[in-house]
């Protein structure tokens, strides 16, 4: 049976960020990121594959994307 929920961590200047959590975390984890104005949606099946493949997987929406929340600063740099 598949491990999967939403996840949530504290980014930079505290911005809330959302992931998917897939697969177990005695697993070998992976850190899916997408580019610029996507959301972890672009990773959905690769991480399902991952998961299948014996990985854990956590898919984040980046600052400002998707789930996760916008910055209020409007930083959306390397740095933040």
């Amino acid at each position: 049976m598949s491990l999967r929920y939403v996840r949530e961590f504290k980014g930079f200047a505290g911005i809330r960020l959302e992931a998917d959590d897939i697969g177990s975390a005695d697993d070998p984890s992976i850190v899916l990121l997408h580019g610029f104005g996507q959301t972890r949606k672009l990773w959905e099946d690769v991480a399902i594959g991952l998961e299948q493949a014996g990985r854990h997987v956590i898919n984040v929406d980046l600052r400002g994307h998707g789930g996760s929340e916008w910055p209020s600063d409007g930083r959306y740099d390397f740095t933040a």
